[in-house]
């Protein structure tokens, strides 16, 4: 380990993590945007979003692979260590590690918001073909099950012609 100074590691490991940290802040601020925008409907500042969003994560990612080139590096020198002990060599006051873990944080937050947004997409891109089934005159009739477990056939559409 007297090979290489941790002190080199700390500072870049440090601003790679910085730099997550503040893409993530700025992407779970769009999440939560697109989150409003599905509520509002605003179509036209859901591609907006979507786009900040695609750019976001395309930073991130260069971030995250640079982050893991330099721990790769690391794990080389020290092959016993964890991920933990090598961020606590670099930095022996732990503030490192923190941060490291306040990213793996907001990555969470990041990933269940977002799906979160994916699922009221996914239901309201439904409501929206039922809505057109309904104009068109398709058929709707769903299958489910009845009170007791057996399939149940559900009422027939009209279309609007009809109704």
């Amino acid at each position: 380990m007297s090979e290489f100074e941790p002190h080199q590691y700390r500072s870049a490991l440090a601003n790679l993590l910085a730099s997550q940290q503040t893409l993530l802040t700025s992407l779970k601020g769009c999440i939560a945007e697109e989150r409003e925008a599905l509520n509002n409907r605003q179509s036209e500042t859901l591609f907006k979003l979507a786009s900040d969003k695609q750019s976001h994560m395309e930073n991130l990612e260069q971030y995250l692979q640079q982050s893991k080139t330099v721990v790769d590096h690391l794990k080389a020198q020290m092959p016993d260590a964890s991920t933990q002990d090598i961020f606590l060599w670099c930095d022996p006051s732990g503030a490192l590690d923190e941060l490291r873990l306040d990213v793996t944080h907001l990555t969470d937050e990041c990933l269940t918001a977002n799906q979160h947004n994916g699922i009221q997409v996914r239901r309201q891109a439904q409501q929206v073909r039922r809505a057109l089934s309904t104009l068109r005159g398709e058929d709707l009739t769903a299958i489910g099950y009845g009170a007791r477990g057996e399939n149940h056939k559900g009422h027939d559409s009209r279309s609007l012609g009809k109704a």
